[in-house]
C-alpha cells in the first residue's frame, strides 16, 4: 500500500461516517470491489510495450482500462507500481502528461462525485457529458483521476478518452 495515500483514506474513513454506522440484517451486502487477479496483474507489468500504427510506443493495458486506451497505460503502469514506465507513456513531456485529455460520457453526465474530481484536476465542461483538460497532469495527478475513475463507477458509463494534442 502507498503510504502516501493514508492521509487521504482516514479522511476519507471519517468523512464517510464509517465507524457511525452499524449494518443491520436487512442492509444489502456490500459487493466486493473488482480487482484485476494478481498474476494477470503481473503479467500485464512485465510485458514489453509495442510499437502502434503511428510509431507510437504503447504499453499494456488493463482490460479494466479498455475505454481509456492512453490514460489506461498511465492507470496500469501505476497499478504495477512502475512510475517510471507510467513517464514513458506517450504524452508525457518532463515528468507531465501534456497530450491532454478529452473524456465523453455519451448521452449522459458523468456522477456528481466525478465531475467535483474533474474540476478539481482542472478540467472543464465542453458539453455536460464532455469534458476536456485545461492543464497538463503528472503522474501522482493521474493517479487521483483514476482514483476517482474507481471510486465512483464512472468507467461503466464512460464512452471515450482522447488525447487532444498527439499525433
Amino acid at each position: 500500500m502507498n503510504l502516501h495515500l493514508l492521509p487521504f483514506l482516514f479522511l476519507a474513513a471519517i468523512g464517510a461516517g464509517c465507524a457511525s454506522a452499524t449494518p443491520t440484517e436487512t442492509d444489502p451486502p456490500t459487493p466486493p470491489v473488482t480487482e484485476t487477479p494478481t498474476a494477470v496483474r503481473d503479467d500485464i507489468c512485465r510485458q514489453e510495450p509495442l510499437m502502434d500504427d503511428i510509431g507510437s510506443i504503447r504499453y499494456p493495458t488493463d482490460s479494466r482500462y479498455a475505454v481509456l486506451p492512453h490514460l489506461g497505460q498511465v492507470f496500469t503502469a501505476i497499478e504495477c507500481d512502475d512510475l517510471d514506465r507510467a513517464g514513458r507513456v506517450a504524452g508525457f513531456v518532463d515528468k507531465s502528461y501534456t497530450a491532454g485529455v478529452l473524456l465523453s460520457w455519451g448521452d449522459t453526465e458523468p456522477p456528481l462525485r466525478m465531475k467535483e474530481a474533474l474540476t478539481s484536476l482542472g478540467f472543464v465542461s465542453v458539453t455536460a457529458s464532455t469534458w476536456k483538460a485545461t492543464r497538463p497532469f503528472t503522474v501522482q495527478d493521474l493517479n487521483v483521476l483514476r482514483q476517482a475513475f474507481i471510486s465512483n463507477d464512472a468507467l461503466e458509463t464512460l464512452e471515450f478518452e482522447d488525447c487532444v494534442r498527439c499525433g
